[in-house]
């Protein structure tokens, strides 16, 4: 009997010990991920130098080393794999039915986040993109089809605010819900 306690106490102690990791690597790899995103909006030498800093083998926590992951988050890992199958069928419907328009929105917000323009800047793009329409369709039997459809883009500057924002949390969601799903952790850093 005093074996089988003994078992359990240090069961207790290693399920303890792995949550106490977890933890610990949830709130590093939120704040990594944090600073990943504003790495293009700030001064890339002086956010270099700082997370060179702040991830260096000193502040690096030594418990992301054997992390073991537990049979109930193998089975949370299933589920999501199949989950994630039936939202992307379903996202992917969904931009069908609106004839790409949404997603022609997500991409132009996209590109438009990833050189750091400003949000109002969809409305230009919009702009251009209709008086170039015009003169490179022109012969096109479906041009009154083709301007429709970017007429009925939707790149108004909160419009791409709002895509951008999504984006970028859907991003720092997965990457921190991989990072807990890891069984161990490596990063390079130039």
């Amino acid at each position: 009997m005093a074996s089988g306690k003994k078992r359990e106490e240090l069961k207790k102690k290693i399920e303890n010990s792995i949550r106490i990791r977890r933890s610990r690597l949830h709130s590093y790899a939120t704040q990594m991920a944090f600073r990943l995103v504003s790495f293009a909006t700030k001064n890339s030498h002086t956010i270099r130098s700082q997370i060179w800093r702040d991830t260096s083998r000193q502040n690096m926590p030594s418990l992301l080393v054997n992390i073991q992951p537990v049979t109930y988050e193998k089975k949370l890992l299933k589920s999501s794999k199949k989950n994630k199958k039936q939202s992307s069928f379903v996202l992917s419907n969904w931009a069908q039915s609106s004839n790409n328009v949404n997603l022609a929105s997500f991409a132009v917000s996209l590109e438009n986040a990833k050189r750091g323009k400003p949000f109002t800047d969809g409305e230009y793009i919009k702009y251009c993109f209709i008086r170039a329409s015009e003169e490179l369709f022109r012969d096109f039997k479906t041009k009154a089809e083709i301007m429709k459809k970017i007429k009925d883009l939707p790149l108004s500057a909160k419009t791409v605010q709002d895509r951008t924002a999504k984006m970028s949390s859907n991003v720092t969601h997965m990457q921190v819900e991989d990072i807990q799903l890891a069984s161990a952790l490596s990063l390079a850093i130039d």
